[in-house]
């Protein structure tokens, strides 16, 4: 799938995380791929907020998934369609997945 850059670059994303270093992380990593309009909160309430006062087309998180479902089912949620960035990791470096393609029969 193919992204127009430009739209990319003029989205307002909001990065909400409690410690300073992962917003600082997750800004830096938007900025890479293009995003530029990246603003960073630090509390729930100033990320709803955040959600209508900048206009924010997108939000990127690392592990609140308690804001995750109150944006997509609460009634009073600023966007319940907005683009939700989850940030997760496998904390385990021995954990493996197989990849797709190992996994799909081959033609």
């Amino acid at each position: 799938m193919f992204v127009d850059p430009k739209k990319i670059q003029d989205s307002a994303v909001v990065v909400y995380d409690t410690d300073q270093q992962w917003r600082q992380i997750l800004t830096r990593e938007l900025h890479v791929v293009g995003f530029q309009n990246v603003l960073q909160v630090n509390a729930p309430k100033e990320a709803l907020e955040a959600i209508l006062g900048f206009g924010a087309e997108a939000i990127c998180t690392k592990h609140d998934l308690e804001l995750v479902r109150f944006l997509r089912t609460h009634k009073a949620s600023p966007n319940r369609d907005i683009v939700i960035i989850l940030v997760t990791a496998i904390s385990a470096p021995t954990t493996s997945l197989p990849s797709a393609t190992a996994a799909s029969p081959r033609s």
